[in-house]
């Protein structure tokens, strides 16, 4: 879908950089968020899991639902830049349709 060679694409999660090369991770993490966000906007929906595991991108998210919004707790394995560490120190909940907000 894009060319290895191109530059890399940038995710801020809580204020951390993750790098996504346009080869792989971001081609990944397009297939798994679009089957993804059609779940979560089902009115029966109330949990679901993705995982993504390319060479320099592998995390997983579980996405709940709490109260009107889902929720999303990421455990991040591996990322361009070995963020890893910095990812899971600023570890947070992420509403989808709302603010923020630190899980410990």
């Amino acid at each position: 879908m894009y060319s290895s060679a191109a530059d890399d694409a940038l995710l801020v999660w809580n204020l951390v950089p993750v790098r996504l090369s346009y080869g792989h991770d971001l081609a990944a993490l397009l297939d798994g968020l679009v089957p993804l966000h059609e779940e979560i906007r089902r009115p029966g929906f109330s949990e679901a899991e993705v995982f993504w595991g390319s060479d320099t991108f592998s995390a997983e998210w579980g996405i709940v639902r709490e109260g009107d919004s889902p929720r999303i707790r990421a455990r991040w394995h591996s990322t361009l830049g070995n963020y890893e560490s910095q990812l899971a120190e600023r570890a947070m909940s992420f509403s989808l349709y709302g603010s923020s907000s630190a899980s410990g």
